[in-house]
């Protein structure tokens, strides 16, 4: 959502006032509308991070000690 954000300079949901609804909406797989502008990695990096499986999204890499 934070890239999402970066790019389109919006806020996510801003139509909906009340807070569980925008919960509701993302817990059956709504999703603000990617901006056609965007390049297609960042569609990409968005998208996988949206996944509603865990597993298939972006993870952080180890930072080494």
């Amino acid at each position: 959502m934070v890239v999402w954000e970066m790019w389109s300079k919006e806020v996510p949901f801003s139509n909906d006032v009340f807070k569980n609804r925008i919960e509701e909406a993302i817990l059956q797989g709504e999703r603000p509308e990617i901006a056609p502008d965007t390049p297609p990695l960042w569609c990409s990096v968005i998208e996988n991070c949206w996944s509603s499986e865990p597993a298939n999204r972006y993870r952080p890499l180890a930072a080494p000690m």
